[in-house]
Order: structure tokens, then sequence, then C-alpha cells
């Protein structure tokens, strides 16, 4: 079995890469799940995962397990991911609708500020927290 990731490294990819993850995303918005900065990684590198479906099941699984705690929420969130995985699977690199939102000038300036403000929305959810760890009073 083999299974990459790629991260950002053709524009076209990091589109197939963007509309892959919003599935996860959109499930958690209408399920009303936690989007915590565990998820929302998670969410980004299940969107960028290139492979066959059952080596893209078996990391999920493992990814899963890295960020174990045995509760409710857990459950359902790995469930979440397991189904987004076979959904993703059903989207295909280089279809249709990709290339022509690819060819499309407004569109590609669209997603390039969807890309932004999903790595501002992460690195929010990763700085936020900060006041929380005293370490500027520690320095001083």
């Amino acid at each position: 079995m083999q299974l990459t990731f790629r991260f950002l490294d053709v524009e076209k990819w990091s589109l197939h890469g963007t509309v892959r993850t919003l599935i996860p995303f959109l499930l958690f918005l209408v399920l009303k799940l936690k989007l915590d900065i565990k998820s929302l990684v998670l969410m980004s590198i299940l969107g960028m995962m290139k492979g066959s479906l059952l080596p893209k099941l078996i990391m999920t699984c493992f990814l899963n397990f890295i960020i174990y705690e045995p509760t409710k929420e857990w459950l359902t969130n790995f469930i979440v991911y397991l189904v987004s995985v076979v959904a993703m699977d059903f989207i295909k690199y280089e279809n249709g609708l990709e290339t022509t939102m690819y060819n499309n000038t407004l569109f590609m300036w669209i997603f390039r500020l969807i890309i932004v403000g999903w790595i501002g929305y992460l690195l929010h959810k990763i700085i936020l927290p900060f006041n929380k760890w005293n370490f500027l009073s520690k320095m001083i």
C-alpha cells in the first residue's frame, strides 16, 4: 500500500485538497461538532491525502488514534472522519468542475482568499490560547 500527502505544491492540487477538506468541515458544522485545532489540522491532512481508499482509511484510523480520548465526542469525530474520507475518494483529481474553477481567474482569487482564511483561522486557534500559557511572565 502506498499513500502520499501533497501540500500546496501545485495550485491545482491545492484547489483539489481544499474542495475535499470542505467535506469534513461541513459535516462538523452540520452535526454541530467541536471545531478545535486538532480537528481542523486533521481535516486538512485528510484532504491532502493521495492514494487508494484502503490506505486512506487505515491512515485515518492511525491519525485518529494519535488524538484518542475515551469519549463519545472522539468516537463521533472518528466516524465523521471515516465517512469523509470515503466521500472524498469520490472527488477525483482534475475532474471537470475543478478544471473549470481553475481556469476561472475570479474563482481562483476567491480560492486563494479561502486558503489564507483557513490558515489564518488555524493560526488564530493556535495563538489565541497564548494568554493561558503565561510564557511571557516566566521570561521576564
